[in-house]
């Protein structure tokens, strides 16, 4: 044990830190749902929305979904054994809660999906993806997801490019949507194929490994915690300034101006060059230094967090936020419930201060009495009614006690 682990004796309870980062990633996910376009009243097209919001219009929407997509992958390490890949019997386990959890999962999506957000339907396949990897290592799974963010942007370009408008259509959703895929079994074979090689699926597995690596770390060590504030910071500012130097001084951004936004019909083949610049100016899921920035985000707001949350003082000030990230899954299905009456976005900023008192009320009321959220406790309920561990049986004693 290091000298600074001695200084700070950490509990080895619920990482606060954690819940406080899921919260950033729900409550922004709200914003771009909501997507303000005027203080008061929502500005209309063809007018343009005041500075500060048309900058969050065009550089929020990817990076809420991108911080929560890490979560996922810190969360499935954490229920599958932690700093401690499962094994044997205990792997065995792991895979089958975690392909419960899909399961449990799959109704709210599917009814997320008619309401015309798929994000609930990733994290489903998603997580059936990371089956295969949850005996691995932090320092694999980092080394794999180092791998992934360059090969993955670089697999989407070369798919754009050589197959033009015929990739194009097929990366169009499904027309089977939310319930109905459940009687239109003709359509699962192209549901299933669509995502899975969806561009979105490989930007997404980068980003889940990477979470992984950070659950299979000690995440109550201080020492763990420093390094990934640390990491995160260095590889936010090297990305960026990656993207400025390519957009700008070896004019990539002039490269691509003109051109629409790559990806879409009738832009033409993409330059290699995009690889290297970070949204706006190009499709984020061919962006190496937007998978990079996004790692970085997470790790810093990981390691951070986790530092302040362990302060009493901290606690009490954060503790309504911790509380939100932790019912992040009824956050996130009821705010598209609340949303229908008030029609589809743009909408005000001021509707957006309201949703996120509510929430932030709502959640902290919950926690009171409640260690879950009311969704958070079916899923729950579900895996562990689905998947019991039986334990193995022991091995007969050597030698029988004699009665009296």
């Amino acid at each position: 044990m290091t000298a600074t682990t001695q200084a700070h004796p950490l509990p080895r309870g619920r990482l606060l830190g954690l819940d406080v980062v899921r919260a950033i990633a729900i409550l922004a996910m709200i914003y771009v749902h909501i997507l303000p376009t005027g203080w008061l009243v929502p500005i209309l097209p063809p007018a343009q929305p005041s500075g500060v919001l048309d900058w969050l219009a065009h550089n929020l929407p990817t990076r809420p979904m991108s911080l929560f997509v890490v979560c996922a992958g810190v969360s499935a390490a954490l229920m599958t054994g932690g700093r401690r890949p499962p094994e044997g019997h205990r792997l065995t386990m792991a895979r089958r809660r975690l392909a419960m959890r899909s399961a449990a999962l799959l109704p709210f999506a599917l009814l997320m999906d008619w309401r015309g957000e798929p994000i609930l339907l990733w994290y489903c396949v998603w997580f059936l993806l990371l089956l295969p990897v949850l005996k691995l290592g932090a320092r694999t799974l980092m080394i794999a997801a180092g791998t992934l963010a360059v090969a993955s942007p670089v697999v989407t370009l070369l798919v754009l490019n050589l197959a033009g408008d015929f990739a194009r259509e097929f990366y169009t959703y499904p027309s089977v949507t939310g319930f109905a895929l459940l009687v239109s079994p003709a359509e699962w074979p192209s549901w299933a194929l669509f995502y899975l090689t969806h561009p979105q699926a490989l930007y997404a597995l980068p980003l889940l490994l990477a979470g992984m690596a950070a659950g299979r770390l000690d995440l109550h060590d201080h020492a763990i915690r420093l390094r990934l504030l640390t990491f995160g910071l260095a590889a936010v500012v090297l990305s960026c300034f990656v993207s400025w130097l390519v957009a700008t001084p070896l004019g990539g951004r002039e490269l691509l101006h003109g051109q629409g936004v790559p990806g879409q019909p009738g832009t033409g083949s993409v330059p290699a060059l995009a690889l290297l610049m970070a949204p706006p100016h190009q499709l984020y899921a061919m962006s190496i230094p937007m998978v990079a920035m996004s790692i970085g985000i997470a790790a810093t707001l990981l390691g951070g967090f986790l530092i302040v949350m362990d302060r009493p003082a901290w606690q009490r000030v954060l503790w309504p936020i911790a509380a939100t990230g932790s019912l992040a899954l009824t956050c996130y299905v009821g705010h598209f419930a609340l949303l229908i009456p008030f029609g589809e976005p743009p909408l005000s900023f001021h509707l957006y201060v309201s949703f996120f008192a509510f929430f932030v009320l709502f959640s902290t009321t919950w926690r009171q009495w409640g260690r879950r959220g009311p969704l958070e406790w079916i899923v729950h309920r579900v895996i562990t009614l689905a998947v019991r561990d039986r334990p193995l049986p022991r091995p007969a004693p050597a030698v029988v006690a004699q009665s009296d």
